[in-house]
């Protein structure tokens, strides 16, 4: 027997929406009769005969039978839509990108979980061996991008242990390190915003030990210091807690000339708390601070006397372990994996509470917020080697925008075509907007 459904014109706009709502709320079972109280669960506005009561039906109402009515799901077609929308996108940016680089990866996740990605060019050529393409999960070190990971570590463990980012640094360090007082009075906040007006002259355990043991720095503007995210590798261990039997052997060898132990050991135990509070909870596997992959990616450089000619290269640069460095750089993760764990952090309580990732937007922390007009804004941080340093030279960018798209970009040559450098970061803000 066939059901029949009405709904009071009065409260539905049109048949078009009456046939939707009225297809998907409506049931077969336990028909209710004019003027019947609905049972528990049945919507009061549906009602519900086994044959359409003629003296009740009211004026200006069609019933549709269940083979005629469209039911649609809202959240289906946005995934759709926004499926659509990244792949334009990222179409656009890697037209942009091809004949400007080497190789270049890009990947992109949207607000209801859609996925795109690809890569143009070369992951490994001539003159190394194997030569591939590019794809967007290939690993390769992040450079600076490590910042975000590092910062977004420290405000989590700050935050668990009830440590404000205008604390002073000092009672965190560790004790046997001799420095001044402007040192101690170093605050989290100007290490994560480069304000601490530290200069230092590396960024592994002696060279942090020894710049801290002569540094004068005062609050300054802006400056740029690796050294500044470099010691959180320090911190991080020592304030997640370390017991005095532990950590004296490591300070007695230390004392006496050797470092390795303790240099080892806080750098392990950085990189086990970034995987366990950022990357797990972003769902990537345990992640490393030096290449993994049997063949991995490498970076290039012209091999002509023009630097963006990349006709011929020379061997490519694979960046090595940098795991006792990691934490200003070092990390190596694929563009897939990067808008992964950047998904995961502009998420509130997925890593950091709503309220530290408010503040971490509000007040650039580890990360820089960016107007790109049209209404179109981001938090993003870019990471840089140049050739000129180094066999090979990357360039990496990791960027949330606020249409909820959280994108990783990796690009492992220098980016120019002819005698022109380019500008990958205008190329992808230009894709974005292109894209709808």
């Amino acid at each position: 027997m066939r059901t029949f459904v009405f709904c009071r014109s009065s409260r539905f706009a049109g048949l078009f929406a009456a046939a939707i709502l009225c297809g998907a709320g409506a049931t077969t079972a336990q028909p209710v009769k004019v003027g019947q109280t609905p049972s528990p669960g049945r919507p009061p506005a549906l009602k519900v005969f086994r044959e359409p009561p003629k003296a009740a039906k009211p004026p200006g109402v069609r019933f549709v039978p269940a083979n005629q009515r469209i039911i649609i799901n809202r959240q289906a077609l946005a995934a759709a839509a926004e499926s659509s929308y990244l792949k334009k996108f990222t179409a656009e940016f890697l037209k942009r990108c091809t004949n400007k680089a080497v190789g270049c990866a890009i990947a992109a996740v949207g607000p209801h979980g859609m996925w795109s990605e690809g890569a143009a060019g070369d992951a490994r050529r001539a003159p190394d061996s194997s030569p591939r393409k590019l794809t967007a999960n290939d690993k390769i070190t992040m450079a600076s991008v490590s910042k975000v990971f590092t910062g977004t570590a420290l405000q989590k463990l700050l935050d668990e242990k009830g440590i404000s980012v205008d604390r002073k640094i000092g009672p965190y360090l560790l004790k046997h390190w001799k420095r001044s007082s402007a040192v101690d009075n170093m605050t989290f906040r100007q290490l994560l915003t480069h304000t601490s007006g530290l200069k230092c002259d590396g960024i592994t355990y002696d060279q942090l030990k020894s710049c801290l043991a002569s540094a004068q720095p005062s609050p300054s503007p802006w400056e740029y210091r690796n050294e500044n995210f470099a010691l959180m590798r320090i911190l991080i261990p020592q304030i997640n807690g370390m017991s005095a039997a532990t950590l004296k052997p490591m300070v007695d060898a230390d004392l006496a000339g050797n470092s390795g132990w303790i240099s080892a050991s806080h750098a392990s135990l950085y990189r086990q708390y970034v995987n366990n509070k950022v990357f797990t909870p972003a769902g990537l596997p345990l992640m490393h601070c030096k290449p993994t992959d049997a063949l991995p990616a490498l970076s290039y450089k012209s091999a002509t006397a023009n630097k963006w000619d990349f006709s011929k290269v020379g061997p490519g640069d694979p960046w090595g372990d940098m795991s006792e460095s990691c934490g200003s750089q070092g990390w190596f993760l694929s563009a897939h994996q990067m808008a992964q764990t950047m998904s995961a952090i502009m998420t509130p309580g997925k890593v950091l509470p709503a309220p530290v990732l408010e503040a971490m937007k509000k007040d650039n922390l580890a990360i820089y917020f960016g107007d790109n007009g049209d209404g179109l804004q981001s938090w993003n941080h870019g990471g840089y080697h140049p050739a000129e340093w180094n066999k090979g030279e990357i360039n990496t960018l990791i960027i949330h925008f606020n249409n909820g798209v959280s994108v990783g970009v990796i690009i492992n040559s220098p980016y120019g075509q002819g005698s022109t450098g380019g500008d990958y970061f205008g190329d992808l803000i230009a894709s974005i907007k292109a894209a709808g």
